[in-house]
C-alpha cells in the first residue's frame, strides 16, 4: 500500500553482504534491532540509506514504538465483532 518494496536480511551477514544487499535492492530505509547497530552503521555507507528505524529502545535513535504514539485528537471506532469478521473475510 505504501509503494515500497522490501528485503530481508540474515543478521550472520557481514556488513559488506549487507552493504551489498542494501545497493541492489535500492533501499532508502533500514529496520534493526538496537544489539546489530553497529553492524546496521558499517553497513548502510556508501549505500541510499538515510534513515535506521529500531524496532526496539536504541539510546538516542529513532525507535518504532515511539514513532507510532497515539495521537490526542484519535477518535473512537465502534465497530462490532460482526464487522470486524465481515471485513477481515474481504467483505464491506
Amino acid at each position: 500500500m505504501a509503494g515500497l518494496a522490501t528485503t530481508t536480511l540474515n543478521p550472520t551477514y557481514t556488513a559488506e553482504e549487507i552493504r551489498h544487499q542494501l545497493i541492489d535492492s535500492g533501499a532508502v530505509l533500514l529496520f534493526t534491532i538496537e544489539a546489530l547497530a553497529p553492524l546496521a552503521t558499517e553497513a548502510i555507507e556508501g549505500t541510499a540509506v538515510t534513515d535506521v528505524i529500531f524496532l526496539d529502545k536504541a539510546e538516542g535513535s529513532q525507535s518504532l514504538v515511539g514513532m507510532y504514539a497515539t495521537p490526542s485528537n484519535q477518535v473512537a471506532v465502534d465497530v462490532d465483532d460482526q464487522q470486524l469478521a465481515d471485513h477481515r473475510r474481504g467483505g464491506a
